[in-house]
């Protein structure tokens, strides 16, 4: 699994030097089968990427050069700023089942509570008959050794003083009804207020939040599955009375008897 933790500890080094933002935000999107897809991705503004280019550290080049090299499902993709300096960079990888999702945030772990740093928290997922249930601990902690390593007396100091220049986000959405959230939804649309909801979660250094969100289960839909076979039958019942109609036709053409020719 990439490094993801020296990708943070460069991100946390340049915004210590400027007014600079970065993002990290992970996006657990459930598909109606309880199947999905988790995704994780660094955002730095444009003044950070400037900044690193000239100082020839530029943390999301270093990650996105070793995403390309992760297997195991993680695939890499990365935008850039018209400058050509790169904007962000997102790791992306399927599960088809909630154990494979745990075993997809443990791969995450292993990348991002490293080196005095924890954003991956702790996420169940509990299956009901009708529902199933998300209850997620979303952390971003950051130990006095970490911040010493960056010239700080403690971590209390280094989250006093550039706190609110680094987040750790995680959103929360499923194809299927949100039913319940233990925290504020939003629509995953903003032009669609009453449409699809999710969770999201944001939290700064020294700070965690837990989530709990429960989603309808999808199972099949049985009225695009109705209307499709409804659909299927006009269709066949209009062709089958086009043919029985151009056959009595071609019959009544046949039976007709034909008219004398007249002797001259």
């Amino acid at each position: 699994m990439i490094r993801i933790a020296r990708l943070l500890a460069l991100l946390s080094l340049s915004i210590l030097l400027c007014a600079c933002q970065a993002n990290v935000r992970t996006l657990i999107d459930f598909s109606r089968n309880g199947s999905g897809e988790i995704s994780i991705t660094a955002t730095v503004d444009e003044e950070l990427a400037n900044l690193a280019a000239k100082n020839s550290a530029d943390p999301l080049a270093v990650a996105l050069e070793r995403a390309n090299s992760l297997g195991d499902g993680w695939k890499a993709t990365s935008e850039r700023f018209d400058s050509s300096q790169l904007k962000s960079v997102t790791l992306t990888a399927p599960f088809n089942s909630a154990d494979e999702l745990t075993q997809r945030i443990k791969q995450i772990e292993e990348g991002l509570n490293t080196n005095g740093f924890r954003l991956v928290g702790t996420y169940t997922i509990a299956e009901g008959e009708k529902n199933f249930t998300v209850d997620a601990l979303v952390p971003f902690e950051v130990s006095d050794e970490a911040a010493r390593a960056y010239g700080f007396t403690d971590a209390a100091t280094l989250i006093q003083t550039h706190g609110t220049a680094l987040t750790n986000e995680v959103v929360i959405r499923s194809s299927t009804d949100l039913e319940t959230a233990t925290v504020p939804t939003v629509p995953v649309d903003e032009n669609n207020p009453d449409g699809q909801q999710e969770v999201v979660v944001t939290v700064s250094p020294g700070q965690q939040a837990q989530a709990q969100v429960t989603f309808a289960k999808g199972g099949r839909n049985w009225f695009i599955i109705i209307g499709g076979l409804i659909l299927a039958l006009l269709l066949f019942a209009w062709g089958a009375l086009i043919v029985s109609r151009a056959r009595s036709l071609a019959s009544k053409r046949t039976q007709s008897p034909r008219r004398p020719m007249r002797q001259r």
